[in-house]
């Protein structure tokens, strides 16, 4: 029969396990929120639809050049003014949402990223107006006239912000040296001038739908485009689908990388009212199906992101021009025209 000391030591031990057991669930809540908040501070977070635009968010210009690398060419991003929390972010962390996305580089093919992908970067308003970037790695391995290149886009990029005239470069937390060894003193846009800068394109708001990270729903990427009035706003809807989400944190694109646009273009169909414009996608052939999920995915992500347009009611598939045969092996009935309650 145990005796009673026995039973008051069972009963100490038994209090402290539970006690251990609260502590390891408090700590185990405490990891989950930390891992959660780290994901939603990324710079890049996705703009709220239904948030008011000028309020919320502010754009920031980005100069890049072209592939020829001699012809300067804007993009501008809509940069969130508040985090998740509802806070206003600070100047720093505006300041490094917009180098972040700089470092990224131009969300189209046909403008040139300078940087290698290893390069990463951390700015701080170092002065009045004057922005101190740190480059974690030396920029010497790229050439005088494309690190040239390179420094102009920062700067007329930077720059864009309202808060900063000047830039300060540092390497490896060394000042920046010019090719025969000089530190580069403070740049600005009149040190880095930049010839044939014209002015760009009128910006366009278009909403892309991702998977979200649970793999269960379509959710909303804002995204601010200049489109050349020349190509079909569709043609920029499905490239940047194809090209995938800002911020692969908390969003990802069932469009495979690979699958190449040929054509886009609009029809009306006769006797509607009112009149149903529907969108003919035409994909090479190698847009093939997945299956499941990822198939309707696929199909839903462009449906749902085209009929965004005013103009737009549905979206019709094809391959190389034609209608997607029964035998395509795509799960769902590719030979209708596709609605958003499809």
């Amino acid at each position: 029969m145990p005796t009673r000391q026995s039973r008051k030591n069972k009963t100490r031990t038994n209090g402290a396990n539970i006690v251990a057991a609260i502590l390891l669930a408090a700590l185990i809540c405490l990891t989950v929120f930390f891992v959660v908040h780290m994901l939603r501070s990324d710079s890049s977070a996705p703009i709220d639809p239904s948030a008011d635009f000028d309020s919320a968010y502010m754009i920031a210009e980005f100069l890049f050049f072209d592939i020829s690398e001699r012809e300067p060419v804007w993009e501008e991003r809509a940069i969130p003014l508040y985090n998740y929390e509802g806070e206003p972010k600070s100047q720093n962390e505006l300041l490094n949402a917009v180098l972040a996305i700089w470092l990224r580089g131009p969300s189209s093919n046909a403008l040139t990223n300078y940087l290698p992908a290893a390069i990463n970067a951390t700015a701080e308003i170092h002065a009045f107006n004057v922005a101190r970037i740190v480059f974690d790695n030396n920029l010497d391995e790229l050439s005088p006239i494309r690190k040239t290149r390179c420094l102009t886009s920062l700067v007329w990029s930077l720059t864009s912000l309202p808060f900063v005239t000047d830039i300060i470069i540092y390497e490896e937390d060394l000042r920046s040296l010019l090719p025969g060894g000089e530190a580069i003193g403070t740049l600005n846009r009149s040190t880095m001038p930049v010839e044939g800068l014209h002015q760009h394109n009128p910006s366009q708001v278009i909403s892309l739908h991702f998977v979200d990270i649970s793999f269960t729903n379509l959710a909303i990427e804002t995204r601010i485009i200049q489109p050349n009035p020349n190509r079909d706003i569709m043609e920029y809807i499905i490239e940047e689908l194809i090209r995938g989400p800002n911020n692969p944190q908390m969003f990802f694109s069932a469009i495979p990388s690979s699958i190449t646009l040929n054509a886009v273009w609009t029809e009306s169909l006769p006797n509607t009212d009112p009149a149903t414009n529907i969108a003919f996608v035409d994909f090479c052939a190698n847009f093939r199906p997945e299956g499941g999920l990822t198939e309707r995915f696929m199909i839903d992500s462009i449906v749902y992101s085209l009929t965004e347009l005013d103009h737009i009611s549905a979206v019709r598939f094809l391959i190389n021009g034609d209608a997607i045969a029964d035998d395509a092996g795509f799960e769902r009935f590719m030979g209708v025209v596709f609605k958003r309650e499809s």
